[in-house]
């Protein structure tokens, strides 16, 4: 356990994946975010890839295994449960995720990711009580050749549920911060996708198991009530996958992604109807000749933002016919 913040900032973690890339959680990744690509349908595609946007679910530890001393989920502190316990805040939601995109992943491939604590806030107010803000890393690598595979950011707020209740704050009111996820920058232009989801239960719980996420105030009324939140609600990387996901279709029927950018307002509960509209700026072409799509995806619920995603997407044109085809000479995301 880190004595100070200093010694906590300079720790790294490795951590070695337990699972390897396999046919069966790309299918199961697939069907709870709704994927048409058969590039990511192993049961159509002899020369399957894995969903870029998954990649993160191979470097999170099974929730229970005989060989692991302790309870199930007992898997040891991380630097970010470390953090919360040095600073007094025994909750951390996140408000924001960042998800970089480099190599493609197939059969077999394992992960290693190295996490470190990019950054850590002065203490703030927001509508969840006294807190902070910081931003867990963590870069993840493929077994054997090294190769990077991806660069994860989740900003998160640590608070304390039983510090006194702030009241939501008003039009006319600045002393209370919201977090961290305002509405985004809309681009000019018409929207060029919308797609509607039912949030149940099943798709929540679906989309947790897929990502390996199993947070119990996800899946669970009680635990989200603890936390002060009205509901068992969708995870970070099920946002992330659903609304980038409906951003890749708005950019092209074969777009790759290269960056991906989740802000998050408001829980999106179970009962929820959920809308997801893109809108897709022009195409642009890199030094390298790589044609690229940026993309704004909001999800609203009842016309009221509560999450959204910006992405960067690779296309067909320029130089480039196929940018799955893309090495690491060309591939600048």
């Amino acid at each position: 356990m880190a004595t100070s913040l200093d010694d906590l900032l300079a720790r790294r973690v490795d951590k070695v994946g337990e699972v390897a890339v396999s046919s069966g959680d790309v299918l199961r990744w697939s069907e709870a975010h709704r994927v048409r690509s058969p590039r990511h349908w192993p049961d159509r595609t002899p020369g399957w890839v894995a969903p870029p946007a998954m990649v993160t679910s191979f470097v999170r530890p099974l929730e229970w295994r005989p060989d692991r001393d302790g309870p199930p989920g007992d898997r040891g502190s991380t630097l970010h449960e470390e953090l919360k316990a040095l600073l007094g805040l025994p909750l951390g939601i996140a408000s924001g995720y960042e998800l970089e995109l480099h190599a493609l992943l197939g059969d077999g491939d394992e992960l290693v990711a190295v996490e470190r604590i990019a950054e850590v806030g002065e203490p703030e107010v927001s509508r969840l009580g006294p807190g902070r803000r910081w931003v867990i890393e963590n870069a993840i690598s493929r077994v054997g050749d090294g190769a990077l595979v991806a660069v994860e950011r989740f900003h998160m707020l640590g608070y304390d549920p039983a510090a006194p209740r702030r009241p939501e704050p008003s039009s006319s009111s600045g002393s209370v911060r919201e977090p961290r996820g305002d509405v985004p920058y809309q681009r000019e232009g018409s929207v060029v996708a919308v797609e509607e989801v039912d949030v149940s239960a099943v798709a929540i719980v679906m989309g947790a198991s897929a990502n390996r996420v199993w947070t119990p105030a996800h899946v669970d009324v009680d635990a989200a009530n603890a936390a002060g939140i009205a509901d068992m609600f969708l995870d970070t990387s099920t946002q992330l996958g659903l609304l980038s996901v409906v951003g890749g279709r708005a950019a092209h029927d074969d777009a790759r992604p290269g960056r991906l950018s989740l802000r998050m307002r408001r829980p999106v509960l179970r009962g929820d109807h959920l809308v997801v509209e893109a809108t897709a700026a022009p195409v642009v072409v890199d030094d390298s000749g790589v044609a690229w799509v940026e993309v704004d995806v909001r999800a609203t619920v009842g016309g009221e933002v509560r999450s959204s995603v910006t992405g960067r997407y690779a296309v067909p044109g320029g130089d480039a016919t196929d940018p799955w085809a893309l090495g690491p000479d060309r591939w600048h995301p």
